[in-house]
């Protein structure tokens, strides 16, 4: 027999599933973006070359954004079936980041094995874990282009 004591709350499409790989892989902009921000350009594995002034100064602004795309994330994540709108924007920015990452790649050639990895979580990654998002969403019983910000 079921008490409500012991009625578990339903989990739609994996939604606790996502929300751990959303926290894990929130850590990553965060933590990476942080470091960037403190070493510079100069700190970054496979760095062989001297940055310039100019370099280490975009270098460590984009990287200061970064890290908030994380906080970002980590934001959205009690939420994640309501949040599309806002995981969509974060996924889009980390996928034209990938798209970015292909073309210095195609003009100066692979910076090393890091950057293969993080192509794949960019590229692959990020449109899949859209795709499981509207899934959550979907079975939750929300439109997945529905956000609580725009649609209250």
């Amino acid at each position: 027999m079921t008490t409500p004591e012991t009625t578990s709350t339903p989990n739609p499409a994996g939604r606790r599933a996502l929300q751990v790989v959303l926290a894990a892989l929130a850590l990553v902009p965060m933590l990476t973006g942080l470091m960037a921000v403190v070493f510079g350009a100069a700190g970054w594995p496979y760095n062989d070359t001297a940055a310039s002034a100019a370099l280490d100064s975009e270098f460590r602004f984009l990287n200061a954004l970064w890290f908030c795309l994380g906080l970002a994330a980590c934001f959205l994540i009690p939420r994640v079936e309501r949040e599309t709108v806002l995981l969509r924007v974060i996924l889009g920015a980390i996928f034209l980041g990938g798209l970015a990452r292909l073309l210095s790649a195609a003009a100066l050639g692979w910076p090393g094995p890091i950057h293969l990895g993080a192509l794949g979580i960019e590229l692959i990654g990020a449109p899949a874990l859209i795709y499981w998002q509207s899934r959550v969403a979907a079975a939750s019983g929300r439109s997945e282009l529905r956000d609580e910000t725009l649609h209250p």
